[in-house]
């Protein structure tokens, strides 16, 4: 930021004790429209400020954050092409919870976990065998599970989270073992079954369906008739089609926001909703 810039933002950070709800709201206007720019300083007047200035200047510093998640959402939303970049989306949804999210961060830690699970695919060329090598490593030995205490934890949908804690719910956790079996180049796509979001594994040989919330189970088309069934649903071939990475954010916000919405959060479900909206244009248009 230019030292012009930062003088000018401690005038204007002096108008925020002004008794004038008018002057008070220009002045947060033009912070905002200021945009990310405006962060560092907004953060550092924080530390001295009375208060409700603090509260005012806490807020500020949110609404020009998820300002600028919203814009670049957009713009990854908009993207032509076969499919968005998976990662990516989980990525930008991660930095609505957690701004000061480093990706390189995530990505490093997929990374890692892909460059393992190769060593111990070497000579590995059957589908199940293949399978029982990833599930060993990331649901045994590096302690992936299903969040079967406290389900609706916001937590369970953000990547960073999910890496962090090694746990999470049938979709997050279906996204780590996507973007892991990316890495090796696997053929695993997502199948968003109502009721339980499942991986499937299809070369020309085998189609093998797994519950990544259930240490990585694997069942057959059966049994995932059978599931739905039990459940109280209708079978639809559709179910069974690959998920695209829109198809999947989609859902993740969805998610997202129902548990938002079950903490009376207003304000996080509207924006998320928003996010929504924002990125099934492309795909009703």
């Amino acid at each position: 930021m230019s030292t012009a810039l930062d003088h000018q933002l401690k005038a204007i950070f002096t108008l925020l004790s002004d008794q004038d709800e008018k002057t008070v709201d220009l002045v947060r206007q033009t912070l905002i429209e200021i945009g990310p720019e405006a962060v560092p300083s907004l953060e550092r007047a924080q530390e001295a400020a009375a208060p409700h200035v603090r509260r005012q200047l806490q807020t500020m510093v949110e609404e020009i954050r998820q300002n600028d998640l919203e814009s670049r959402f957009r713009d990854y939303a908009v993207r032509e092409g076969t499919d968005l970049d998976l990662e990516e989306g989980a990525l930008l949804i991660a930095q609505f919870c957690y701004p000061d999210l480093n990706p390189a961060d995530c990505r490093d830690e997929l990374d890692r976990l892909a460059d393992e699970i190769a060593t111990r695919l070497v000579h590995k060329t059957r589908p199940a065998e293949i399978i029982h090598q990833i599930n060993r490593y990331l649901f045994l030995e590096q302690g992936f599970h299903g969040n079967t205490r406290n389900y609706y934890d916001p937590d369970n949908s953000y990547l960073n989270r999910v890496l962090d804690r090694r746990t999470g719910i049938p979709i997050s956790l279906s996204v780590v073992y996507l973007l892991v079996a990316k890495r090796l180049d696997l053929p695993i796509v997502g199948v968003g079954l109502t009721g339980r979001f499942m991986l499937k594994y299809e070369d020309e040989g085998s189609c093998l369906f797994l519950d990544a919330f259930n240490h990585g189970q694997i069942l057959t088309r059966d049994d995932c008739v059978r599931f739905l069934l039990n459940s109280g649903y209708d079978v639809h071939t559709g179910y069974f089609s690959p998920a695209t990475a829109r198809d999947i954010l989609t859902r993740m916000l969805r998610n997202l926001v129902y548990v938002y919405g079950q903490m009376k959060d207003k304000e996080r479900a509207q924006r998320l909703t928003r996010l929504i909206h924002i990125i099934q244009i492309p795909a009703q248009g």
